[in-house]
């Protein structure tokens, strides 16, 4: 699987801005036909993504990266992974955690998302061909 991340700017050798600022919120929305899902909140414990939504949804997936490389000539940081669905289990200390409000679209197999926190907001495209994202 295959998740490309928009650049915003290049802050150092292996440092990459993804954040957009909110001025640019509506532009990205068109642009990608975004439609509003709902407020999410993101965990990280380790290597297990945690995903919970207001209606108290919620998934545990384990991501394995296989690799990350940035294509300048796109300006996208392309991460290259395998994702495990993981038994939910209980937890209490996370190495990260994020509220965010989503958007997004999805075509044959491509998955774009908008997430929209306090003063920014980030893009991401996923699939499971690389082709589909670049």
């Amino acid at each position: 699987m295959y998740t490309a991340y928009i650049c915003n700017q290049i802050l150092n050798e292996n440092i990459y801005d993804i954040k957009y600022p909110l001025s640019d919120l509506e532009d990205y929305i068109e642009k990608y036909n975004l439609i509003k899902k709902n407020i999410v909140k993101e965990y990280w414990h380790n290597n297990v993504m945690i995903l919970f939504n207001q209606y108290n949804d919620f998934e545990f997936k384990y991501i394995e990266d296989i690799s990350v490389k940035y294509d300048s000539k796109r300006k996208v940081l392309i991460q290259e992974y395998i994702q495990h669905e993981c038994i939910p289990y209980q937890f209490h200390k996370v190495d990260n955690e994020e509220i965010y409000t989503l958007y997004e679209n999805s075509k044959d197999d491509i998955h774009i998302k908008l997430k929209k926190y306090k003063g920014y907001f980030t893009v991401d495209i996923t699939s499971n061909e690389l082709n589909n994202i670049i």
